[in-house]
């Protein structure tokens, strides 16, 4: 209706004052940018997927397609975990990755893309929260008055969605967990190369929703 894509427009434009281009365009920005586009494109052909198939299939065929992809980019970096401390964060990121990813399916296959999608402007809250906890970032004003708009835009949204409130829980969670994901790979980035990480998440992903397809005895097919 009017009023969510009043909502989504108003959320957008938020985003981009607290990026503000206007003083620093990063190149951090625009993979950022490049991964919302990717990510909206997944959503689609998710939603389409998903009514066929279940959350565990697709998940599954997701971390298996991308182990060998991921794999060759990570030859020319190759960085083999040398402690503890960096095996254990790459399962960490693994197990983030796999909620983060069932919980956003889960929330895809249940309702509308455009009832999900503004919400994903939460995860710049959640992303600047973590960021002042962990590493000491600083809060400007600009930000803590674009993420409260950004706040409001999304319970505006979230009071006109009828019978589906629960299922925005999904997506919130979703939110927080991605979030997290890009702290914990910020804080594994100084001991392996990003393609090394991306193999060992989608590597362990395949090893854990495989453990649970047998535990459930699913029984699944991948084309």
């Amino acid at each position: 209706n009017k009023q969510k894509n009043i909502c989504m427009l108003f959320g957008f434009i938020l985003t981009l004052i607290i990026i503000r281009p206007d003083l620093s365009f990063q190149i951090g920005s625009i993979l950022a940018i490049i991964s919302s586009i990717t990510h909206a494109i997944a959503g689609l052909l998710v939603k389409k997927l998903s009514k066929t198939e279940n959350v565990l299939t697709l998940m599954f065929s997701l971390v298996l397609i991308m182990t060998p992809i991921t794999f060759f980019p990570s030859l020319y970096v190759w960085n083999t975990p040398s402690n503890f401390l960096v095996v254990f964060l790459l399962i960490i990121i693994a197990v983030t990755a796999t909620l983060g990813n069932f919980f956003w399916t889960k929330a895809i296959s249940l309702t509308s893309l455009t009832n999900l999608m503004p919400f994903d402007f939460s995860k710049l809250i959640f992303a600047t929260i973590l960021g002042v906890i962990f590493f000491e970032e600083k809060i400007d004003s600009i930000t803590i008055i674009c993420g409260s708009g950004i706040i409001i835009c999304n319970s505006l949204i979230a009071k006109n969605i009828n019978n589906e409130k629960n299922k925005l829980l999904f997506q919130l969670t979703s939110c927080f967990l991605f979030s997290l994901l890009g702290l914990q790979i910020k804080i594994s980035a100084s001991h392996n190369s990003i393609e090394t990480i991306v193999f060992y998440r989608s590597l362990i992903g395949t090893i854990i929703l495989y453990c649970l397809f047998l535990f459930y005895k699913k029984k699944f097919i991948i084309i």
